[in-house]
């Protein structure tokens, strides 16, 4: 299982075929949703979850995507909103938000993309359709526990 851009095709294409319900995937990463990593697990259904209808709180403009709605969803979890009437475009912005969050790292927050080789960052993305445009929720994922915490004394409650 991996999420990249046939991901979010495929996502995108279901929606756009099936308006009335949502489909997400789980995350291609042990530990924050990928159970099973050799094949694509893809959940969905005929509902509005709660995170479907929560507010935004901050827009966004990504050059090169000025023509793609941005916004960073009022949620627990760090979910950003894309929103659009192109199923290209959101797949290349979507892959564009999932290869930067693969690479980021932010130390003074514990936030650590790779030890050696082994990635921690990845995406848990969700899609609907929803008054004539697409919408794709990905929610940054990082599959770091707090034993890698509390190594370097942080509080892992």
């Amino acid at each position: 299982m991996k999420i990249g851009k046939e991901s979010f095709v495929r996502l995108l294409q279901f929606v756009d075929k099936f308006p009335h319900y949502f489909l997400g995937s789980n995350a291609d990463l042990p530990i924050v949703g990928g159970s099973i990593l050799t094949h694509d697990h893809f959940q969905g259904g005929n509902y509005e979850f709660a995170m479907a209808t929560a507010d935004t709180e901050k827009t966004y403009v990504v050059k090169g995507f000025e023509d793609m709605s941005v916004a960073r969803v009022k949620w627990p979890m760090s979910v950003i909103r894309l929103k659009g009437n192109s199923i290209e475009r959101l797949v290349e912005l979507s892959d564009h938000i999932l290869n930067s969050w693969r690479q980021y790292s932010d130390e003074s927050v514990d936030i650590i993309s790779f030890t050696g080789e082994t990635p921690h960052n990845t995406i848990t993305p969700i899609v609907r359709k929803k008054n004539g445009l697409f919408e794709v929720d990905l929610v940054l994922r990082n599959n770091r526990t707090s034993e890698g915490a509390s190594r370097r004394n942080i509080p892992s409650s």
